[in-house]
């Protein structure tokens, strides 16, 4: 699947609060992995929902789009 796909037959997962909660005491006590986890955020964000990302995608979209105007 794409990065930031929506597609066909996904579903919502139900939350679990718990667990969630456990992840995030799990931060507090270990700030290192912290920061490494907000890095790697940090760089997922970046490369896969900044304004050249989603431009990317929009005109990679518009291009095939067109394309089967084209050959329609």
């Amino acid at each position: 699947m794409k990065p930031g796909c929506v597609c066909a037959g996904q579903t919502w997962a139900e939350p679990d609060v718990d667990h969630a909660a456990r992840q995030m005491r799990a931060m507090v006590d270990d700030p290192v992995e912290l920061a490494r986890r907000a890095a790697a955020a940090r760089t997922r964000v970046q490369r896969d929902f900044s304004e050249q990302a989603i431009g990317h995608r929009y005109a990679t979209r518009m291009a095939e789009i067109l394309r089967g105007l084209d050959s329609a």
